[in-house]
């Protein structure tokens, strides 16, 4: 079995907004809802699902987009960076 190091980064594509997860993912996950699809001009987009606490900004807060609604008809709430949109 691969190990995975902790913690993990990521963030937007110009790398203004940061972030850690010091916690293995307890569910990753591809979203096809057509508001992933026209952020990420791909089929669908890549999401984790890590405990609340052990999620760290470390780089520039992103800014909430206004709610959407998603094919399923749940609000989805987006968080993207203020310089790339990602």
């Amino acid at each position: 079995m691969d190990t995975m190091s902790l913690p993990l980064a990521g963030g937007c594509r110009c790398r203004a907004v940061r972030y850690e997860i010091a916690h293995v993912p307890l569910m990753v996950y591809a979203c096809h809802c057509t508001l992933c699809q026209l952020i990420t001009s791909r089929a669908f987009s890549i999401g984790v699902v890590a405990p609340e606490a052990t999620f760290r900004l470390t780089r520039r807060a992103p800014r909430t987009a206004p709610d959407h609604a998603a094919d399923s008809g749940r609000i989805k709430i987006c968080r993207i960076c203020h310089e790339c949109g990602i």
